[in-house]
């Protein structure tokens, strides 16, 4: 059996430490790169109890937007098709 340090696994899962405490991991990004220098956006996603993945959709490029057509445009640059 082998066995690793939790250096070992921080180094090999590319962990980075967070501000609040524990661990965390930048897993995806926009479709998007946002251009200029002053231009931003400060996103977060907090979960309560009471979330269940089994409730969870994530939402569909073309379904969206047939559902949204006046934001079609918008969608196109937000998701990846």
């Amino acid at each position: 059996m082998h066995t690793h340090t939790a250096a070992y696994w921080t180094e090999r899962l590319q962990l980075a430490r967070h501000p609040e405490g524990g661990w965390f991991r930048e897993t995806s990004r926009a479709a998007e790169k946002v251009a200029g220098s002053g231009d931003f956006a400060l996103v977060g996603c907090t979960v309560a109890p009471g979330f269940d993945f089994n409730d969870f959709e994530l939402g569909n490029q073309n379904d969206l937007a047939e559902l949204f057509p006046q934001h079609e445009a918008l969608i196109g640059r937000l998701t990846r098709g």
